[in-house]
């Protein structure tokens, strides 16, 4: 039973989130990869809630809900549909919260394969561990299913700033849990991973935008301050300092999705994808600077760490192409013979 959940998590991050699940096939004890996958395959379902990016709402640009049995209600007002799919959402999140209550022996597992991993991989951890203090940390569970939650609600981005800060929170918890999974426990790496969970957020952004000619384009109004295109919240003030509109975006996308060849965007729209890829460049470099630094970094966690190489290889397709975001290269998979 405990290698069908396990073998349920590498499924999920198969289908929902590829260059995990190829990281960890460098995790090289199965025990430490269960744990990573069951990890990450909670995040994946999380991230499923907000509409499969986990960076803000979907896309709100239409008057008819999709349901898993493959009805379609049309008809529904924009806002019955939004407090519909709120109401399943927030139910959704406080499964996931049960799950990870679950992990730690609070109450009955619910019957549900990643529940049953992260419970057990949890387990085997502080077994091996010698004690209460060896398995995952609670707090870092917690975090990342209430940021999975926030960006689900599609509040916008007033700022740049406020995008990093948020998507820390997002991608950070994650990085700090497989360092765990793997058996790291360091301050030290910990803040590199805190820069590297920035510049990956920032880079998951770039990859959705990159993605709207196949996904399909819209505006998306997020709640108070911010806008986004095909559901990818967008600063404010990174569009002001652009002179841009997200419609400049969603005709920029729509031109990509119809065009026979790739032609360049508006330089603006370059401009402000630059900006963006700068910000997550910086980090990157930060984090790779601060592990360089480390007397004894432990070999372990390269193993928890190879989203760093993901987003440098991204930024440099996204740098080939002159930062046109629409460009059909940039949806290639990475490491596509795994």
């Amino acid at each position: 039973m405990s290698a069908q959940h396990h073998k349920h998590c590498l499924e999920v991050v198969r289908r929902l989130d590829w260059e995990g699940y190829t990281a960890s096939l460098f995790v090289r004890t199965q025990p430490r990869r269960d744990a990573v996958l069951a990890v990450r395959a909670l995040n994946a379902e999380l991230a499923s809630i907000g509409g499969g990016g986990g960076g803000g709402g979907g896309n709100t640009n239409t008057h008819a809900t999709q349901h898993a049995d493959g009805n379609t209600n049309v008809g529904l007002s924009p806002a019955s549909s939004r407090t519909r799919s709120q109401l399943a959402a927030s139910m959704r999140f406080s499964f996931w919260r049960s799950v990870v209550d679950s992990a730690y022996g609070s109450g009955a597992a619910p019957q549900h394969p990643i529940a049953a991993a992260l419970r057990e991989s949890n387990e085997g951890l502080r077994s091996a561990r010698g004690g209460n203090n060896g398995g995952l940390t609670k707090a870092f569970l917690v975090r990342l299913v209430a940021a999975h939650e926030q960006e689900a609600a599609g509040v916008g981005f007033a700022t740049l700033g406020e995008a990093e800060a948020r998507l820390e929170a997002l991608h950070a918890p994650l990085l700090y849990l497989q360092l765990e999974a793997v058996g790291v426990r360091d301050f030290g790496v910990d803040g590199a991973a805190s820069h590297l969970g920035v510049a990956n957020g920032l880079v998951a952004q770039l990859r959705r935008l990159a993605a709207a000619p196949v996904v399909g384009v819209g505006v998306g109004v997020g709640v108070g301050v911010g806008v986004g295109v095909a559901g990818v919240p967008l600063p404010a003030d990174l569009l002001h300092r652009h002179g841009l509109a997200t419609e400049d975006f969603v005709r920029a996308a729509a031109a990509a999705a119809a065009a026979a060849s790739p032609s360049p965007p508006l330089p603006p729209i370059a401009d402000a994808v630059f900006e963006l890829a700068t910000r997550a460049n910086d980090r990157l470099a930060t984090a790779k600077h601060d592990l360089a630094l480390l007397p004894n970094l432990p070999k372990e966690s390269t193993q928890a760490l190879l989203s760093l190489v993901a987003s440098d290889l991204f930024l440099k397709r996204l740098e080939a192409v002159d930062f046109d975001i629409f460009n059909p290269r940039l949806r290639n998979r990475d490491w596509r013979y795994l």
